[in-house]
């Protein structure tokens, strides 16, 4: 969003927008190296939310058994 904000707006935006402050070729760097690390994040949670969920299924399995 920082990148189509900062080739379609004329201002350097807001504190919420903190590449916008830097200058051009910077804010794009910045901007897709945030998108980046902020993918990777998702990754690793959505990968842990999975073992989360194949542990408490096979808990659930165990218990499950042993009646």
């Amino acid at each position: 969003m920082a990148i189509f904000y900062r080739l379609t707006q004329d201002d350097t935006g807001t504190p919420m927008r903190a590449a916008n402050y830097l200058g051009s070729p910077w804010c794009y760097i910045v901007a897709v190296a945030v998108a980046a690390v902020c993918t990777a994040l998702l990754a690793v949670l959505d990968k842990g939310r999975k073992k989360a969920l194949a542990r408490d299924e096979r808990s659930a399995d165990r218990s499950v058994s042993a009646r």
